[in-house]
């Protein structure tokens, strides 16, 4: 009985298993930040760009920590031009981003259609592959949730 237990629990992890970047891929990544606003990577933002900690550009949350007073950044990397997503809890967070040395300013965005009352702001992003940063705050709050993805 023994084996059979181990082996169905086995079995059960490898149909449910996967990292958190392969998970819905199937669905579109506003619907599927909806049911990740609850939980998140810990990433603290760098007052200095060029010295700001990665995150993972795919379907990987963060509650992202910010700077009091002065804007803060975090770093991505695509290997070429990208269309990308993203999608923060409170609005007016994100400044801009950084395509390698050019800064470009958001405009306001709009709530995510899905679950509004938790992801405040939608921006859309295009690289150019490479390097890339984005600029958050200042902001009232101490911390955002965030997702980078296609």
């Amino acid at each position: 009985m023994r084996w059979w237990t181990t082996s169905v629990a086995l079995g059960l992890a490898a149909c449910n298993g996967g990292d958190d970047d392969t998970q819905g891929t199937d669905e579109p990544i506003e619907s599927y930040a909806c049911t990740q606003i609850a939980v998140g990577d810990i990433l603290d933002v760098s007052a200095v760009r060029e010295e700001a900690r990665s995150l993972t550009v795919g379907r990987t949350p963060y509650r992202v920590n910010l700077l009091t007073g002065v804007p803060g950044f975090v770093a991505f990397e695509t290997d070429g031009a990208t269309d990308l997503t993203l999608l923060l809890s409170d609005a007016d967070v994100a400044a801009a981003w950084w395509d390698g040395g050019d800064r470009v300013a958001f405009e306001p965005g709009e709530p995510n259609p899905g679950c509004d009352a938790d992801i405040a702001e939608v921006q859309q992003i295009t690289t150019s592959g490479g390097p890339a940063w984005l600029e958050l705050g200042p902001a009232l709050q101490g911390s955002v949730w965030l997702m980078l993805g296609e």
